[in-house]
């Protein structure tokens, strides 16, 4: 069932690929897409299923940075698991993708780089997750300059014309 799941993932998330980006950005759409499958809960099937549409989109030097980063991942989750590790077999990565911090960027906002956030985003605010491709500030309104004209004044006004 797992398969299929991932599989899932794969197909929508290859969808919001787009050909032309850098390969750091295809990482990002697809696992934008992914993150937000509406079947698939399970957050390693989506991860996979992210991975998988864009080593399918990829060239062959792109596939090899892809596969490389993979493996040492997988390296990790086992060890991280229990599983022993032959730490003479893991190859230092010479390009990465960076498919996990990519990943955590994606699904955990907060964490991305300053440099990804918006830049006219309100300094007074602690939101950390308004971003250049959304540019939308799910912060609660914490910075006055961001929060909403308040129109009791003028509902007060008119409640008492009335009366």
């Amino acid at each position: 069932m797992n398969d299929n799941l991932i599989m899932l993932v794969m197909m929508e998330a290859g969808s919001a690929i787009k050909p032309d980006d850098s390969l750091e950005d295809r990482c990002r759409s697809a696992m934008k897409a992914a993150k937000n499958h509406w079947m698939v809960l399970d957050e390693d099937s989506k991860f996979k299923g992210a991975v998988a549409a864009l080593y399918e989109q990829a060239n062959e030097d792109e596939k090899v940075r892809i596969k490389a980063e993979f493996d040492s991942l997988k390296f990790l989750s086992a060890m991280l698991n229990g599983v022993p590790v032959d730490f003479d077999a893991i190859e230092p990565l010479e390009n990465p993708v960076g498919l996990n911090k990519i990943w955590r960027e994606v699904t955990e906002p907060s964490r991305a780089e300053p440099d990804v956030l918006d830049p006219t985003h309100d300094e007074g605010c602690e939101c950390r997750t308004s971003r250049k491709e959304t540019a939308v500030c799910i912060c609660d309104f914490s910075a006055p300059s961001r929060a909403p004209e308040q129109k009791t004044e003028n509902l007060v006004a008119e409640g008492t014309e009335e009366k």
